[in-house]
């Protein structure tokens, strides 16, 4: 009968922590609590703990390169709410050529659930989906429901709060060209320092980034993408010397060095284009059916001639200039709109005047 019973208690206890506990085949996820007496009453964290295979790792809310973040979906009681991921500071993960961010082995994401009363807490669901990665990359999913109060206080929750970093260092953005300068103070040495931008698309995450010391300041250059599209403020995570920060700056767009060219440019690169375009195999012989139909109307007057040249060469310079307008109502680009009727009024003038037109069809009248 005492075997009975103990058999009957590690059943209980078995299917009890499978309650809240779910192996997705690289990681074991479950959901653990932790209460700080020091903070503010009718709050209370809760964290997403992913014990993940050797080597697997999992990926920060701007994975770098390549992955993508961890997903939750909640389901709570009434009165009940919870934050977003408080996410602690990641660590560099290479896998050359590419750079990733992000948690390797093991991770807990924290979470702050606010209530009206802890006797009301009751069933608590999430539905997690993440991306887990060693040679390879599998999305896993872990769904976990339980009784709030079941879960298991875990002070190793608070640890990874710790990691989470509460302080904005006041730093001075500024992007130049394809490169992205932060200068901020500091009385210690510093060792080292990276930047993890919270925007994606920015910065050019495989890139080394360097730093100097500078009369003031320290200065940090960060390689970014070709001409990047900011948010209004620079967000993210400066780690220096290993102790985390955050960033929240405004940035400056210095004037980006003019790759632009002249109107007087632009002509000439049109000219040389209308050169290539009207001897290509493609174009060079619907040119000569054109000019054909103006030796057809020769014998007509040399009015009529031009006229008809005329309505030809502005049909296309029109429909350039819709397309032109076109670019500019969706992208602002008043260059290119220049450019394009620049370069259809040059290819038409040399269509025209590459056949001699107007003299042959003067020259044509007694054929």
């Amino acid at each position: 009968m005492k075997l009975y019973k103990l058999i009957a208690s590690l059943l209980l206890f078995s299917i009890s922590s499978l309650a809240y506990s779910v192996n997705t085949g690289h990681a074991d996820v479950s959901l653990i609590k932790f209460s700080n007496n020091g903070s503010q009453t009718n709050e209370i964290f809760v964290g997403i703990k992913m014990d993940m295979q050797k080597n697997w790792h999992t990926y920060w809310k701007n994975p770098g390169d390549s992955g993508g973040p961890i997903e939750v979906s909640w389901t709570l009681p009434d009165g009940m709410t919870i934050s977003d991921i408080y996410w602690p500071t990641p660590k560099l993960i290479p896998y050359a050529p590419l750079m990733t961010y992000g948690y390797k082995d093991f991770v807990i994401f924290p979470f702050k659930i606010s209530y009206e009363n802890y006797d009301e807490l009751d069933q608590i669901s999430a539905d997690i989906n993440f991306l887990i990665c060693d040679d390879i990359c599998v999305p896993e999913k872990a769904f976990i429901n339980t009784n709030f109060k079941s879960i298991t206080f875990d002070n190793e929750l608070l640890e990874w709060i710790n990691k989470v970093p509460n302080v904005t260092l006041p730093v001075l953005a500024k992007q130049t060209d394809n490169n992205l300068e932060l200068r901020f103070s500091s009385n210690n040495k510093i060792e080292s320092v990276y930047f993890f931008a919270d925007q994606k698309d920015i910065v050019l995450h495989a890139d080394k980034q360097t730093f100097l010391k500078e009369e003031n300041n320290w200065l940090l250059n960060i390689s970014t993408e070709d001409n990047p599209k900011h948010n209004e403020k620079l967000n993210g995570v400066i780690v220096i010397n290993d102790e985390s920060y955050l960033v929240d700056s405004e940035i400056t767009i210095e004037n980006i060095s003019n790759k632009s060219i002249t109107v007087i440019q632009a002509l000439i690169f049109a000219f040389i284009g209308g050169l290539i375009l009207n001897l290509m195999p493609c174009v060079f012989p619907i040119i000569s059916l054109k000019v054909l139909s103006f030796i057809s109307i020769s014998g007509d007057s040399t009015f009529k001639i031009r006229a008809h040249s005329m309505i030809f060469s502005l049909g296309v310079i029109a429909s350039f200039l819709i397309i032109a307008l076109l670019l500019i109502g969706s992208q602002g680009k008043w260059f290119d709109c220049w450019l394009g009727i620049s370069t259809s009024i040059t290819n038409n003038s040399w269509n025209i005047e590459y056949f001699n037109v107007f003299n042959r069809a003067g020259s044509l009248d007694g054929y």
